[in-house]
Protein backbone atom coordinates (compact mmCIF):
# COMPACT_ATOMS: atom_id res chain seq x y z
CA UNK A 1 0.00 0.00 0.00
CA UNK A 2 2.95 2.31 0.56
CA UNK A 3 3.87 2.22 -3.13
CA UNK A 4 0.31 3.01 -4.19
CA UNK A 5 0.13 5.89 -1.69
CA UNK A 6 3.44 7.29 -2.95
CA UNK A 7 2.15 7.25 -6.56
CA UNK A 8 -1.12 8.90 -5.53
CA UNK A 9 0.79 11.67 -3.77
CA UNK A 10 3.22 12.05 -6.67
CA UNK A 11 0.41 12.64 -9.18
CA UNK A 12 -1.59 14.73 -6.72
CA UNK A 13 1.37 17.10 -6.29
CA UNK A 14 2.12 17.23 -10.02
CA UNK A 15 -1.46 17.84 -11.13
CA UNK A 16 -2.55 20.28 -8.42
CA UNK A 17 0.30 22.45 -9.70
CA UNK A 18 -0.54 21.88 -13.38
CA UNK A 19 -4.26 22.56 -12.91
CA UNK A 20 -3.77 25.71 -10.85
CA UNK A 21 -5.27 24.20 -7.71
CA UNK A 22 -2.50 25.13 -5.27
CA UNK A 23 -4.65 27.91 -3.79
CA UNK A 24 -7.21 25.30 -2.74
CA UNK A 25 -6.87 23.42 0.52
CA UNK A 26 -7.20 19.85 -0.74
CA UNK A 27 -6.82 16.92 1.65
CA UNK A 28 -6.20 13.33 0.66
CA UNK A 29 -8.06 11.03 3.06
CA UNK A 30 -7.08 7.39 2.87
CA UNK A 31 -9.29 4.45 3.84
CA UNK A 32 -8.04 0.92 4.42
CA UNK A 33 -10.72 -0.72 6.57
CA UNK A 34 -13.16 -2.95 4.65
CA UNK A 35 -16.22 -1.66 6.55
CA UNK A 36 -15.35 1.96 5.75
CA UNK A 37 -14.71 1.11 2.12
CA UNK A 38 -18.01 -0.77 1.71
CA UNK A 39 -19.87 2.11 3.33
CA UNK A 40 -18.19 5.04 1.56
CA UNK A 41 -17.16 3.91 -1.91
CA UNK A 42 -20.32 2.48 -3.47
CA UNK A 43 -20.81 3.60 -7.05
CA UNK A 44 -23.71 5.97 -7.68
CA UNK A 45 -24.46 4.04 -10.87
CA UNK A 46 -24.20 0.51 -9.44
CA UNK A 47 -24.25 -0.08 -5.68
CA UNK A 48 -22.60 -3.49 -6.19
CA UNK A 49 -19.44 -1.75 -7.48
CA UNK A 50 -16.91 0.30 -5.57
CA UNK A 51 -15.17 3.42 -6.82
CA UNK A 52 -11.46 4.10 -6.21
CA UNK A 53 -11.99 7.68 -5.02
CA UNK A 54 -14.52 10.49 -4.68
CA UNK A 55 -14.49 14.20 -3.94
CA UNK A 56 -16.24 16.28 -1.35
CA UNK A 57 -15.71 19.92 -2.35
CA UNK A 58 -16.69 23.14 -0.68
CA UNK A 59 -16.06 25.40 -3.65
CA UNK A 60 -17.29 28.48 -1.79
CA UNK A 61 -14.25 28.21 0.48
CA UNK A 62 -11.69 26.57 -1.81
CA UNK A 63 -11.60 23.43 0.34
CA UNK A 64 -11.92 19.84 -0.81
CA UNK A 65 -11.36 16.32 0.45
CA UNK A 66 -10.44 13.51 -1.89
CA UNK A 67 -11.45 10.22 -0.31
CA UNK A 68 -9.15 7.41 -1.42
CA UNK A 69 -10.04 3.70 -1.40
CA UNK A 70 -6.38 2.76 -0.93
CA UNK A 71 -6.68 -1.03 -1.40
CA UNK A 72 -8.23 -0.35 -4.83
CA UNK A 73 -5.00 1.36 -5.92
CA UNK A 74 -2.74 -1.55 -4.92
CA UNK A 75 -1.61 -3.25 -8.12
CA UNK A 76 -3.31 -0.59 -10.27
CA UNK A 77 -1.32 0.44 -13.36
CA UNK A 78 0.56 3.67 -12.76
CA UNK A 79 -1.10 5.35 -15.74
CA UNK A 80 -4.53 4.55 -14.35
CA UNK A 81 -3.54 5.94 -10.94
CA UNK A 82 -2.58 9.19 -12.66
CA UNK A 83 -5.84 9.27 -14.66
CA UNK A 84 -7.87 8.66 -11.50
CA UNK A 85 -6.15 11.46 -9.59
CA UNK A 86 -6.59 13.89 -12.49
CA UNK A 87 -10.26 12.89 -12.77
CA UNK A 88 -10.85 13.59 -9.08
CA UNK A 89 -9.04 16.94 -9.33
CA UNK A 90 -11.34 17.81 -12.24
CA UNK A 91 -14.25 17.26 -9.86
CA UNK A 92 -12.68 19.86 -7.59
CA UNK A 93 -12.58 22.31 -10.52
CA UNK A 94 -16.18 21.79 -11.61
CA UNK A 95 -18.00 20.83 -8.41
CA UNK A 96 -19.95 24.06 -8.17
CA UNK A 97 -21.82 23.14 -11.35
CA UNK A 98 -23.31 20.06 -9.64
CA UNK A 99 -27.07 20.03 -9.54
CA UNK A 100 -29.42 17.24 -8.51
CA UNK A 101 -27.38 14.39 -9.91
CA UNK A 102 -23.79 13.51 -10.66
CA UNK A 103 -24.07 12.21 -14.27
CA UNK A 104 -23.26 15.48 -16.06
CA UNK A 105 -20.43 16.31 -13.68
CA UNK A 106 -18.95 12.81 -14.19
CA UNK A 107 -18.95 13.23 -17.95
CA UNK A 108 -17.38 16.70 -17.76
CA UNK A 109 -14.73 15.52 -15.27
CA UNK A 110 -13.84 12.56 -17.51
CA UNK A 111 -13.68 14.76 -20.62
CA UNK A 112 -11.48 17.34 -18.90
CA UNK A 113 -9.20 14.63 -17.50
CA UNK A 114 -8.66 13.24 -21.00
CA UNK A 115 -8.17 16.73 -22.46
CA UNK A 116 -5.63 17.78 -19.83
CA UNK A 117 -3.64 14.58 -20.23
CA UNK A 118 -3.76 14.82 -24.03
CA UNK A 119 -2.53 18.41 -23.83
CA UNK A 120 0.33 17.33 -21.56
CA UNK A 121 1.26 14.52 -23.93
CA UNK A 122 1.04 16.81 -26.96
CA UNK A 123 4.18 18.61 -25.78
CA UNK A 124 6.15 15.40 -25.92
CA UNK A 125 8.01 14.21 -29.01
CA UNK A 126 5.08 12.91 -31.04
CA UNK A 127 3.01 16.03 -30.47
CA UNK A 128 5.80 18.43 -31.32
CA UNK A 129 6.50 16.59 -34.58
CA UNK A 130 2.93 17.34 -35.70
CA UNK A 131 3.47 21.06 -35.08
CA UNK A 132 6.74 21.33 -37.04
Amino acid sequence: MDEAKALIEKYFSLWTESLGLRWWNINLIYYREPDDILRLFKSNNDASKLVPAWVEAYWQYGVANIHINLPDFVGMAEGYIEETIVHELCHVLINEMREDELHHEERVATTLQKAFMWTRDFGRDEGMEAVK
